[in-house]
């Protein structure tokens, strides 16, 4: 952190959900069964919602440049 756009998670469980929001809480993009995506154009502070496919919610803060 941070990063230029491009995003790849490392984890020893399956992803199953990728969430992006803005600081308001607006979703701004969804990835299924992905572990590699790409963050908005706009430069700022974003959250990661990632959930496994165990269930467990693990939320991250990026900020792209």
């Amino acid at each position: 952190n941070p990063s230029q756009g491009r995003l790849t998670i490392y984890a020893e469980q399956q992803i199953s959900l990728v969430e992006i929001t803005d600081l308001s809480g607006r979703t701004l993009a969804v990835y299924e069964n992905q572990t590699s995506f790409s963050l908005p154009q706009a430069n700022g502070l974003y959250f990661l919602t990632v959930t496994f496919s165990n269930g467990q919610v693990v939320v991250h803060k990026v900020l792209k440049n």
